[in-house]
């Protein structure tokens, strides 16, 4: 019998909104993308530590869900920083966990996922929670533009997007007290490396067009059930394109951080997430359409408002 997963405890930790004429653009390239159909206006930035900001999003998601760290035996840490990097540092990780009293959970480091980072967490430890291995699951994700980030991206091309640091957090877990969704239909995620060296555009949105259908499918949902849709933030026009490939109304989308905080890597699901939940926006029983994309992955899920 399968074990039903909830997720909740939804937080998530910015730096400053920057204007995005401080980022390294063209002038031509900052006034396209303040133009209203991209509707881009700031960056997330923090010059400090990362470090304190990925302990207070974990502590945040820890309050909010109603669970100490001795209720997590398991934790996925995300970043396209240290991806980058190839190289997840094992000081810098000994001390997180000891800040946040979790020196006693298995650390997973969720990797080549990219900008659909999220949903390859949430993939495994939905897995895990689903199939009995672990009752309480965190997941992390940060990144911080830096040596092994830029600050802009796409510049010259018809995909151009501005990054911001953030860190954010989240609960996976068996138990849904002190939790605000359910997982009904598990999670979708996909890799197509053929797509590093051969790009396709017809190729990506044919991918994603698929990958959304089996997300409804695996909840037992259509379109016309979806209330709110959550997806990356990169510029308005991107997610009127995601909006389509969902068969949803660009007014069902929620890309309300994107002025203020640009493209926060995989951290933009739990941002845009909060904001449906700190603008009330959200009822019991509402179905909310998740989707993530990356330069060659994607990931898409359906959860369902709980009473909270």
């Amino acid at each position: 019998m399968k074990i039903p997963v909830f997720l909740g405890g939804v937080y998530y930790e910015a730096g400053e909104p920057v204007d995005i004429g401080e980022a390294p653009l063209s002038e031509s390239t900052c006034a396209l993308l303040r133009a209203p159909e991209n509707g881009l206006m700031h960056f997330s930035c923090y010059p400090g530590n990362l470090h304190e900001k990925v302990v207070a999003a974990a502590k945040g998601a820890l309050t909010i869900s109603q669970r100490s760290a001795e209720h997590i035996s398991t934790v996925f840490v995300i970043s396209s920083m240290v991806d980058a990097r190839n190289n997840l540092d094992g000081q810098w990780l000994a001390a997180l966990a000891k800040d946040l009293q979790l020196e006693h959970a298995d650390f997973y480091s969720v990797g080549l996922a990219g900008c659909a980072g999220f949903h390859a967490g949430l993939r495994l430890a939905s897995a895990m929670v689903g199939a009995g291995d672990t009752d309480n699951a965190l997941i992390m994700s940060f990144d911080q533009v830096g040596e092994a980030l830029d600050r802009v991206y796409g510049e010259g091309t018809d995909f151009i997007y501005v990054t911001g640091d953030a860190a954010s957090a989240c609960v996976v877990s068996r138990q849904p007290e002190g939790l605000s969704y359910a997982l009904p239909g598990g999670v979708q995620y996909t890799s197509n490396t053929r797509q590093i060296e051969h790009f396709s555009n017809e190729t990506d949105m044919r991918s994603l067009s698929a990958l959304i259908k089996k997300a409804y499918r695996q909840a037992d949902v259509t379109a016309q059930a979806i209330n709110h849709f959550v997806c990356n933030n990169y510029t308005l026009q991107a997610t009127q394109l995601f909006s389509q490939l969902a068969g949803l109304s660009r007014s069902k989308a929620t890309p309300g951080q994107l002025p203020r905080y640009g493209h926060c890597f995989s951290s933009d699901n739990l941002i845009n997430l909060k904001r449906l939940e700190d603008d009330s926006a959200l009822h019991p029983g509402d179905q909310i359409l998740l989707l993530s994309t990356g330069p060659f992955q994607a990931g898409a899920c359906v959860i369902t408002r709980l009473e909270c």
